[in-house]
C-alpha cells in the first residue's frame, strides 16, 4: 500500500535479488483468488525487470497495467497466478517446463500473436475467495493470436485456453499423445469456434488449421471431441499432417558425428553444406514431407560419396605400441569390414525368434522370455499399444542381451491391450571400430497381452 502513491507515474520496476515472490493483495491468502493484486492500477507501468531468483507471480500482479513489448520471466518461475498479466499490452512471452498457471493469467493480452506451450505446464482453475471458480481460459480474448505451437510431450490441455481467439490462424501440435481434450461446447471449448450442435457438444473449428501426426493420440483425440472436419475437397479440410522426421533427425545426428580431419576437404564441405540445409529446414515450422524427404537424401548422398584423405589408410599403419583394434583414428581394412558385414548379415538371415511367450505380472508388468539365439550378441524388445507398431504407439522399447526379463512401464496402464515383439542382432565393427548393428527379423507371431 505505501508504494500505491506512485501508481499514476511510475513506468518502470525493477525487482531485486532478494525478491523471490510477488504476493497477491494483502489480505488475500496465496493461491487463492483476487482480482486485484500488488501492482494492479500502475497506469503507466510499461516494463518490469525480473531478479533470477523469483519463483512466484501473485494473482493480478499487473492486471490491466500497460506492459509493453516482450515479458521476459526468469527460469526460476515456477508459478504464475489468476489474471496476473490479464489486459496488459505484452507481445511475446517465452513459457518454460514445469509451470503453473492460474486462470486467465494472459486473457485479453491483444497484441500476443503467437505463443509455444512446453511440456508439463498445468493450467489450473483457482477457487476464488466466494466460492465460484475460475476456467483455465488462458489466453482467452487474445484476438491479434494467430500461432499456438503445442511441443513435443504435452498431454493435456486446459478448457477455454483459447476460447474467442478470432485471429488464429495455425495449430502446430507437435505432442503426439495428448489424450485430454475437454468437450467442445459453447463455454468449454479449447479453441475458437462456433457451436454446431449443442445436443453433441461439438464445435466447427473451421476458421484455422491444425497441424498433426497422422494416425497419433492426439488426432483421435481431437476428432473424439469434434475438432477435426473432413472433406473430399482437402482445401476445405481444417487440418494438415505434419512431416515425419524420424529419418532426417538420423541422418543429422550421423552427420555430427563425423570426423572432419579423416575426409578430403571438398567430400566433407558437401556434407557441411548439406547438414547446414538439413538443421534450416528441421527449423521451418511449414516444412513438407517432400522437402524432408529430400534433405535427408541430400545429406544421405553427401556422407556416402565422402573420400578418406591421403593421411588415411586403407591398410592402416600401427605405430609402435598401438594396437589397431583399441583406437579408432587408424582406418579398418574396407575389406575387412565389408566381410564381416556379410557374415553378420548371413547370421541374422538365419535367426529366429522361437518360443516368444508374454504374460502379465501384477503392478503392470509384463514378463517376456525367448529361445536363445545361435550367433546373437543381443536382442531388442518392444512394446506397443497397437499392433501395426506405428512410432507414435511404441510404449516400451530396450536393447538387452538376456533372453527373458520384467518390463515396467509407467506407460503401461490396467485393462489394456499391449503387443509384444523380439528381434535379435549380430554386430561387426565398421572401418574406425565403432560397433555396428545387423538385425534379424522381428518374430513370426505377434504376442499380445492384457494388464489385468
Amino acid at each position: 500500500e505505501e508504494y500505491q502513491k506512485y501508481a499514476d507515474i511510475t513506468e518502470h520496476i525493477v525487482l531485486e535479488s532478494g525478491i523471490t515472490r510477488i504476493n497477491a493483495t494483502t489480505g488475500v491468502i496465496p493461491g487463492q483468488n483476487s482480482a486485484y493484486g500488488a501492482f494492479h492500477g500502475f497506469n503507466a507501468l510499461k516494463d518490469v525487470q525480473f531478479n533470477n531468483n523469483l519463483t512466484e507471480i501473485g494473482e493480478g500482479s499487473f492486471y490491466e497495467c500497460p506492459l509493453e513489448g516482450e515479458l521476459n520471466i526468469p527460469d526460476t518461475l515456477t508459478y504464475i497466478g489468476v489474471r496476473a498479466f490479464k489486459g496488459t499490452n505484452i507481445t511475446s512471452i517465452k513459457l518454460h517446463e514445469g509451470m503453473t498457471i492460474g486462470g486467465g493469467a494472459f486473457a485479453q493480452c491483444n497484441l500476443l500473436t503467437e505463443i509455444t506451450i512446453p511440456k508439463n505446464v498445468a493450467f489450473t482453475i483457482t477457487p476464488s475467495t466466494n466460492g465460484n471458480s475460475n476456467k483455465p481460459s488462458t489466453f482467452t480474448n487474445c484476438t491479434k493470436l494467430k500461432k499456438v505451437i503445442i511441443e513435443e510431450g504435452v498431454t493435456e490441455l486446459g478448457s477455454g485456453m483459447f476460447l474467442n481467439c478470432k485471429s488464429l490462424e495455425n495449430v502446430y501440435i507437435y505432442s503426439s499423445d495428448i489424450s485430454t481434450m475437454p468437450i467442445c461446447t459453447s463455454t468449454k471449448n479449447v479453441f475458437t469456434g462456433t457451436p454446431q450442435d449443442d445436443k453433441y457438444n461439438t464445435v466447427l473449428c473451421d476458421t484455422f488449421m491444425f497441424h498433426i501426426y497422422k494416425d497419433s493420440t492426439t488426432e483421435q483425440t481431437l476428432r473424439d471431441a469434434g475438432y477435426l472436419i473432413d472433406a473430399t475437397d482437402e482445401t476445405k479440410a481444417n487440418y494438415v499432417y505434419l512431416p515425419n522426421t524420424t529419418t532426417l533427425d538420423e541422418k543429422i545426428k550421423n552427420a555430427e558425428k563425423l570426423d572432419s580431419s579423416k575426409y578430403t576437404e571438398d567430400s566433407f564441405k558437401a556434407v557441411t553444406d548439406a547438414l547446414e540445409k538439413a538443421k534450416a529446414l528441421r527449423e521451418n515450422i511449414d516444412a513438407t514431407q517432400e522437402e524432408i524427404n529430400a534433405a535427408a537424401k541430400a545429406l544421405n548422398d553427401a556422407i556416402n560419396a565422402l573420400k578418406l584423405n591421403n593421411t588415411t589408410y586403407k591398410n592402416p599403419i600401427i605405430p609402435p605400441a598401438v594396437n589397431v583394434m583399441t583406437t579408432r583414428d587408424v582406418t579398418r581394412d574396407i575389406n575387412q569390414v565389408n566381410n564381416d558385414k556379410k557374415q553378420a548379415k548371413k547370421q541374422m538371415k538365419q535367426a529366429k525368434i522361437t518360443k516368444l511367450t508374454v504374460k502379465n505380472k501384477a503392478n503392470k508388468k509384463i514378463a517376456v522370455s525367448w529361445k536363445k539365439v545361435k550367433k546373437a550378441k543381443g536382442y531388442e524388445v518392444q512394446v506397443a499399444a497397437k499392433k501395426n507398431f506405428k512410432k507414435s504407439k511404441i510404449i516400451f522399447k530396450k536393447f538387452t542381451t538376456k533372453k527373458k526379463f520384467t518390463i515396467k512401464n509407467k506407460k503401461i496402464k490396467s485393462k489394456k491391450t499391449y503387443y509384444v515383439r523380439v528381434r535379435a542382432y549380430a554386430t561387426y565393427l565398421d572401418t574406425y571400430g565403432n560397433e555396428q548393428k545387423v538385425y534379424s527379423s522381428w518374430n513370426k507371431k505377434l504376442r499380445k497381452v492384457k494388464v489385468k
